[in-house]
């Protein structure tokens, strides 16, 4: 499976217009519904950033000099601190154009939106 693509390649370019992360989009977001909802977190979560190497040519690398692997995709993820399962993740893609998937990068932005479905819970 050298080249496995989750996408529709003739919209593609319209929909890179309006999210950097368009390619994989559908099945991340549908991949992150189903961690949210096959898992109730215990009281105690914590938010951390998770480095994947990637060497290809991508828009979502970042570049970390001091890092091992000096280019990596960036990805916040809310974690159970008992049980170490992942319920919900965010890929940073830096700026985003304006549109519907424009997301603010501050820390409190990623926080509220990795802790939406647990927000108000007991």
């Amino acid at each position: 499976m050298n080249c496995l693509r989750f996408e529709n390649i003739h919209t593609r370019e319209e929909r890179k217009q309006v999210d950097k992360l368009a390619p994989i989009r559908q099945i991340f977001d549908e991949f992150v519904s189903c961690c949210k909802s096959s898992y109730r977190h215990s009281e105690l979560v914590t938010i951390d950033e998770k480095l994947e190497a990637f060497r290809s040519k991508c828009s979502l690398r970042q570049y970390m000099p001091k890092k091992p692997n000096k280019y990596d995709i960036k990805i916040f993820a809310l974690c159970d601190a008992k049980m170490w399962y992942t319920s919900s993740m965010e890929v940073y893609v830096g700026q985003q154009p304006i549109g519907p998937c424009r997301m603010e990068n501050s820390a409190k932005a990623i926080i509220a939106k990795l802790t939406e479905h647990i927000n108000g819970s007991n």
